[in-house]
């Protein structure tokens, strides 16, 4: 009888160790504002909000402008990073691979991150304030442990990837201005696998096609 419930128990707690670490899937929305001294053109060019989607192991940050649309999406199961672009009529896809993102990660000069023992409640999610320095720009960052993500979620931003938790507020200051994206609602839920997908009149490429049609390169 006791090795019965000894095995009921291991059980139990392995259940409730498996739903604590299951990623999460849902969309969280935040709005993004510019500080009133920047010019107003360029503030019209910014975004008012973004989207994040997370689907267990893939996430996508969508955000539009006036004149852009943009995706961003990382699928852990692939090891690919996409970024989607559509203006002026044209939709190009490039892709990297995670070697390649990462290898420009490790190129960056991030120069201090800071975990602070402050805290703020965001979209009912408790956050702990982070302060990330590099050369050119100073970042207070928000983030949540009840949040579940994954390794490498954050793969298109050096300032983000190594953080120890989900984002829910940035605060960037960088040459003059202040933009910040705070979440205001965090939905659970099942997201549509088309959101994580490259449409069919997007011209794919790799990243140094892009940088060479560019102008640039390595």
């Amino acid at each position: 009888m006791k090795k019965l419930i000894l095995i009921i128990a291991l059980a139990f707690i392995g259940l409730i160790t498996t739903q604590a670490q299951e990623n999460f899937k849902g969309t969280v929305f935040y709005d993004m504002k510019v500080d009133a001294s920047v010019d107003p053109q360029v503030a019209a060019m910014m975004p008012k909000e973004v989207t994040i989607y997370i689907s267990e192991n893939k996430i996508c940050t969508h955000q539009k402008t006036a004149f852009t649309d943009q995706r961003v999406i990382v699928n852990a199961s692939d090891k690919i990073l996409w970024i989607l672009f559509s203006m002026m009529g044209q939709n190009m896809a490039i892709q990297s691979t995670f070697d390649e993102a990462l290898s420009n990660i490790n190129n960056e000069n991030i120069t201090d991150v800071t975990y602070l023992d402050e805290y703020e409640t965001i979209a009912g999610y408790k956050c702990q304030k982070v302060e990330v320095k590099d050369e050119v720009s100073n970042l207070i960052i928000y983030i949540t442990n009840e949040i579940q993500g994954f390794e490498n979620m954050y793969l298109d931003n050096p300032a983000y990837n190594n953080l120890k938790g989900f984002m829910l507020k940035v605060e960037t200051k960088t040459e003059g201005m202040t933009i910040t994206m705070t979440a205001r609602e965090v939905k659970k839920g099942i997201v549509d696998e088309t959101v994580f997908s490259i449409p069919d009149n997007y011209q794919r490429m790799s990243m140094d096609e892009f940088q060479s049609m560019m102008g640039g390169g390595k």
